[in-house]
Parts: structure tokens; sequence; C-alpha cells
């Protein structure tokens, strides 16, 4: 099983100002970067929705063009796109995705247009604009990033929105409260107050002023939930908003909170520092994205959703059990048999090969490995290259 997070946290959503303000402000933010590199350690996949792909040079600003068209290459990391937003538009037409275009050629001359461009021309369009920043574009290796990005992105249909539309229509009527709550100064979903026929509105941030917004966000998120069951996530996060409005509607939403703070607590245990130290320290940075794609970082991932997750309160105490729980290479009976065939064997069976004391002190290290790595998956492997790449002393 491929151990899957859907990251709608990292969606940079459409505004009316363009992607570049919300880059800017994301592109030195030492929490955002320490969060991902928290997420590529514990999900051998990370999904990404996007509606104009400001995210794509984001991320490789982030780790690196180098790390990144590797992560992508790998599958890693998996974009998937969807045009435009989620707004609701009066005169009847309620709930709806709309795109917003400057000309009927597709051409890319306003930040509007950049949600429903080719993917190609928006990432050469994003090629110049973040050249004009002071941290200077990508150089030669953009030109591979854009090739490896391009041929990986996922692309949905937008006609896919309309059942997920219908669907949160139909849960606020099968729920007394939603309902109520509605209905305060609504009859019709489709006709809402604080939307005229001729108006549209979209989405934003954290605006939760009335029931367009309320079904806004409620529509947003459950979008999300319908791109993350389709790409096969058992995790999900969302906006600050989603949260606050539906976090308890969702096992994959919870699950991903409680992943990253159970995460945090064994670091802690382990004197390990906030992976968002990293963010300024190139080097460091590196050896963590490298060490993500390791056998010990899988073998982490896949213990510690076997096991902390069912008891992340307890997540430090999981993680001490697991270091005291014998092996199967410690086990009396299999020491007994590896006794007796490099021992009692080669002196009754002439044919056998002569095992020499050298040969037996090797095989008490590299079988106890062998037999360690052959049964349950432990986490200390990872913690320890952890603890290495940030030079942390036993």
């Amino acid at each position: 099983m491929v151990i899957t997070l859907f990251d709608s946290h990292l969606l940079i959503p459409f505004e009316d100002t363009g992607p570049l303000p919300r880059f800017r402000q994301l592109l030195l933010d030492d929490s955002e970067i320490g969060d991902l590199l928290c997420k590529s350690l514990l999900y051998d996949k990370v999904i990404i929705p996007t509606v104009d792909l400001t995210i794509i040079p984001l991320l490789a600003l982030w780790i690196g063009p180098t790390n990144l068209i590797t992560a992508i290459e790998e599958n890693h990391i998996q974009i998937i796109k969807y045009r435009g937003a989620i707004g609701y538009a009066g005169g009847g037409l309620g709930l709806v995705l709309f795109g917003i275009q400057s000309n009927r050629q597709g051409r890319i001359k306003k930040v509007h247009d950049l949600a429903q461009a080719p993917p190609d021309e928006v990432l050469s369009y994003l090629e110049r604009k973040l050249s004009l920043l002071e941290e200077s574009m990508l150089g030669t290796v953009w030109l591979d990033v854009k090739r490896y990005a391009l041929r990986n992105i996922i692309e949905v249909d937008p006609k896919e929105f309309e059942q997920v539309g219908e669907a949160t229509c139909r849960e606020i009527l099968d729920n007394p409260l939603l309902q109520s709550y509605f209905a305060i100064r609504n009859k019709n979903l489709k006709y809402l107050k604080g939307v005229d026929a001729n108006q549209l509105r979209w989405c934003h941030g954290r605006n939760l002023n009335d029931e367009v917004d309320a079904l806004l966000h409620m529509a947003q998120f459950n979008w999300e939930c319908y791109l993350a069951d389709k790409t096969g996530a058992i995790d999900q996060t969302a906006g600050p908003a989603a949260q606050h409005l539906l976090q308890t509607r969702v096992e994959r939403l919870v699950g991903s909170r409680e992943v990253g703070r159970s995460f945090t607590e064994i670091l802690e245990l382990n004197r390990i520092a906030d992976l968002s130290i990293a963010a300024r320290d190139d080097e460091l940075f590196n050896r963590i994205w490298k060490l993500r794609n390791t056998g010990n970082a899988a073998q982490f991932r896949h213990w510690f959703h076997e096991n902390v997750r069912r008891n992340p309160q307890e997540a430090q105490k999981v993680f001490v059990d697991s270091l005291l729980r014998p092996t199967l290479g410690d086990n009396l009976a299999f020491k007994v048999v590896r006794f007796i065939v490099f021992n009692v064997l080669p002196s009754i069976i002439p044919e056998a090969p002569a095992i020499s004391p050298l040969a037996s002190a090797v095989d008490t290290v590299l079988v106890n490995r062998a037999i360690r790595f052959l049964s349950t998956p432990t986490p200390k492997l990872m913690i320890d290259d952890l603890r290495a790449a940030f030079k942390v002393n036993a």
C-alpha cells in the first residue's frame, strides 16, 4: 500500500490579485518548509492540488529543482490540477466551478487567465514573473522541472464538480441543524441572500460571514474530499476555515493532524530539532530530503501508520516499546538452530563447508541485522539517521 497524503493545505487558491502575493508569503515561511519535510518523511506520496501551477516553482525554490525532479519522477510528489475556483452564482445557478478569461484565444494577458490557460504556457509565464523576484529563477534546470512536471500533472475535468455541488446541497437538506441555519433567511439554496442575479462570489481564505460563505467552504472541503478519494489518499489536510467548520467530519483530516503531532513528539523524545530549522540550512535540508527515499524511512512510515496512528496520544510510549521488543534474531530457538547450522553440522557432515570462528562472529552481526530487517519494521533506524543528519549526540 502506498501511504498517501492529499495536502490541500498547500493549495494556492484563485484570487483576483493573482497568486504572487500568496507565493511571496509562502516562499520564506520556514514553518511551511519544515511542515513539508515532515510530510515527506511520513508519507510515501504527497498529492498537492493547484489551480494555476504556482506550487511548482514554489516547490522548486523550497526543496531545490533537482530534488523536485526526482520526487516527481519517483512519484513522491504528485500535482493535481483543476481549472478555476468554487463560486456561488446568483440567479438560480448556485454552486459552480467557474473561470475568468480576458480573451477567447486562451492567451495569458491578466492573472485571471492562469487558471484556464494550457499548463506549459502557465509555467512559462510564471518563470518570467518570478525571475523579477530577488530569488532569481532556477536557470537551465527549470526547463527540466517544467518537462517532468508537465508529464506528471493530473488534470481534473471541471464537470466532475457538478456532483460535488449537488451532494453538498443534499447534505444540508438532510441535516436538520444545517437546514435550520440556512432557512433563517433563505427558502432555496439556489437563491441565497447576499448574491444578486448578476453577481458571483468565490471561496475566500477565512471568510465565514454568512450562509453563502458557509456553503462555499462546505463545497470546497467536499471537493477536496472527492479529489482525495479519487487519488486514493489515506489522510488529507484542509485550509483554516474548512478545519474550523468541518474538522470532525472526515477521518482523513483528523488522521493528518494527529500524525504530525505524534511525529513531533517522537522527534522531541530523541532530541531532534524542529524540522523547520532546515529551511535555512541547504546542506541539512538535502540530507533530510534524501533520507526520505531510503529503505529505513520507508520502514519507519509503515511502522508509524501501523502502530502510532492507532495510539496518537501515546506516541512516545509506542516508540519506546518498539525499542524494547526482541527481534527474531534474539529469539532463543533461533539461536539454537543457528548454532547447530554453523557449529554442529560441519563436524558431522564431511561435505559441509567449514565455518571459521571469524565467519561465526560475522554471522552474529549480519544474520541478526538481516532477520531484524525481514521481521517487524523498526522505527529506530530512520530516527538514528535523522539524529545523524542533525548531528545529535547519543
